[in-house]
């Protein structure tokens, strides 16, 4: 829209994260095309009450330095063999199924609903920012019960420069809730978005 650049991505340096405005249940379905900066333990997007609930009515992407760990309702531990740090992936995780790449695990289902926003960039638990990551994402989706809710898109916004993702289901800017700023990607041309 007016008022915004399209950028190919954005990138945290660690401190950085968004407040999606989204509880998750188990019927929602994540996608997100990312790239780790670091090997330390860093969660892609999470939300959970707190850590001694042993993720219940959690759900989340965590990287702990070996791999990849999809936490599903009172799941824990479906392991994803990990990548090394400028990898770039892709994330399709629906109900109990998380792909990362080309590996695939699925938990048992589980019901259940979230009670606190998903945070992207780390982890909301009980509505303090966890595990922050240093990572560069090119694009977030986010469906209820198949229904797109959220369509992230990397923008920069023109009045004052900040950079974020730009929502086109609600027409919503989200800006970085952390602390420091977003480094931004190239902006995406007229000229690539006609070859795309």
């Amino acid at each position: 829209p007016i008022g915004y650049e399209k950028l190919e991505y954005i990138q945290s340096t660690g401190t950085q994260y968004i407040d999606t405005g989204f509880k998750a249940d188990y019927n929602t379905r994540f996608t997100a095309d990312f790239m780790l900066n670091s090997t330390s333990t860093a969660y892609v997007f999470a939300s959970r009450g707190a850590s001694s609930e042993n993720f219940k009515n959690a759900v989340g992407i965590l990287w702990n330095g070996t791999n990849f760990r999809s936490d599903y309702g009172s799941i824990r531990g479906a392991k994803i063999t990990g990548p090394i740090t400028g990898v770039r992936y892709d994330v399709d995780k629906n109900k109990a199924t998380c792909r990362i790449g080309t590996e695939t695990v699925t938990n048992s289902p589980s019901s259940f609903s979230g009670t606190l926003n998903v945070y992207l960039f780390g982890c909301n638990e009980g509505g303090s920012l966890t595990y922050p990551a240093s990572m560069r994402l090119w694009s977030f989706a986010i469906y209820d019960n198949s229904e797109l809710a959220r369509d992230f898109v990397p923008a920069k916004r023109s009045s004052d420069g900040a950079v974020g993702l730009y929502d086109t289901v609600t027409g919503a800017f989200f800006g970085n809730s952390g602390t420091g700023a977003f480094v931004a990607g190239p902006v995406v041309s007229v000229a690539d978005e006609l070859t795309y």
